[in-house]
């Protein structure tokens, strides 16, 4: 069931994903799956060169990597304001050193893999009817897009997938006085 509405949520969501997937199977023991934080300010997260460089020893492929969401607000109506998820995730797939002509194939795999994940989510927001109303999912075919990794990590291949998905969030933003001391 898709419930979506913060930082720890979708953090959630997106393990059980991982769990939940056949081929990815991210359990205690095989480490698939691990959520990262991009920052343009070079104190505030890793870049994905230093993510893998860190993990690369951990890792078991094919890897689930997802990247913390961007939580953005929009005028739907002049009384509806919703709530942007923009959340993105890697998929990893790790190729045998001596075959670099084998990496299309590798790269074909993540994105299948990916767009498996993509359906499940549009899947999941319309298998409730409570969720159909609630939650609006969006994703650009141009934002899936194939990555080249740092030369340390010469030997994995992937595939990232950018996608949205929108909540009503009036509720969220009604002004409460209870959390002001304004004097007026």
């Amino acid at each position: 069931m898709l419930w979506l509405t913060n930082y720890s949520e979708y953090f959630d969501y997106m393990r059980r994903i991982a769990r939940n997937h056949n081929l990815i199977k991210d359990t205690e023991e095989e480490k698939h799956f691990a959520m990262i934080t991009f920052s343009a300010d070079p104190y505030g997260g890793y870049d994905l060169s230093e993510f893998l460089s860190l993990e690369k020893n951990k890792m078991h492929f094919p890897f689930l990597l997802a990247i913390s969401p961007e939580m953005t607000y929009s005028d739907n109506r002049s009384d509806s304001i919703l709530k942007n998820i923009q959340g993105a995730f890697i998929v990893l797939e790790k190729y045998p050193r001596d075959e670099e002509e084998q990496k299309q194939v590798h790269i074909a795999r993540t994105e299948a893999i990916g767009e498996q994940i993509i359906a499940f989510m549009r899947y999941d927001i319309q298998r409730d009817p409570n969720n159909r109303r609630k939650y609006i999912f969006q994703t650009d075919q141009t934002n899936a897009q194939p990555i080249t990794l740092h030369p340390e990590m010469k030997c994995v291949a992937g595939t990232r997938f950018n996608f949205t998905i929108s909540c009503q969030a009036n509720a969220n933003l009604k002004y409460d006085n209870i959390f002001w001391a304004l004097d007026n």
